[in-house]
């Protein structure tokens, strides 16, 4: 009831909070995830939002979301340069395909470059089983991504400025020494000071081999 307002209030003030260059997929999903909308027209999304009618249905969680990352993932891979995205995953964390995949398949899959991502994960409470709620938070704390309740939250402004936050998220580029790429598994550290404070930055990458012709 109140939760499917603020689901839809939500997701048009993230849709009007976008930047000028950001692209949203808007899925639904039961038991195969559904491509709603897509693009950057705002006016489109909006409508598609509009025309969301909720059921209930079984819903298998974990497949689905693992098609949505590897479906997504694939597709900005493709294009050819660096491109940030996040998750944002609006559940009760109910999981009925018992024979599907876990969360623990999902964070693996998480650990992957071409899939890694913050995911926020907006929790509507299903009072016949909440187990799966903490199942959604830890797919947020592994990420980077943060967790919010439904039905504890009534300021859906304090979520979207929360989940736009990372609009100011930067990139490094880091280009290594040619003595360094011969193939092996390199851990790269950078510290340095953000916004005053400072931080660490670590991660392991499969460096390419090459010769100094190349």
């Amino acid at each position: 009831g109140r939760n499917r307002e603020k689901i839809k209030i939500l997701l048009q003030k993230l849709i009007r909070e976008r930047t000028d260059r950001e692209q949203i997929a808007l899925y639904t999903f039961s038991e195969t995830p559904v491509l709603v909308a897509e693009g950057d027209d705002t006016e489109s999304l909006l409508r598609a939002v509009d025309e969301i009618r909720f059921m209930d249905q079984d819903s298998f969680l974990a497949d689905c979301l693992a098609e949505v990352l590897v479906r997504e993932g694939r597709k900005y891979s493709e294009a050819g340069s660096p491109v940030y995205s996040r998750l944002i995953l609006i559940s009760d964390g109910a999981d009925d395909n018992p024979a599907g995949k876990t969360y623990a398949d999902l964070l693996d899959l998480l650990e992957e470059d071409a899939y890694r991502c913050p995911i926020y994960t907006l929790e509507c409470v299903w009072e016949k089983d909440r187990s799966g709620l903490k199942n959604l938070r830890t797919l947020s704390e592994r990420n980077g991504g943060m967790s919010f309740v439904l039905d504890e939250t009534e300021d859906m402004d304090m979520i979207t400025e929360a989940i736009v936050s990372d609009h100011r998220a930067g990139m490094a580029v880091i280009r290594l020494p040619l003595e360094l790429c011969d193939g092996s598994e390199r851990t790269l550290r950078m510290t340095g000071l953000l916004e005053g404070e400072p931080f660490e930055l670590v991660h392991t990458v499969e460096t390419p081999a090459l010769s100094a012709k190349e």
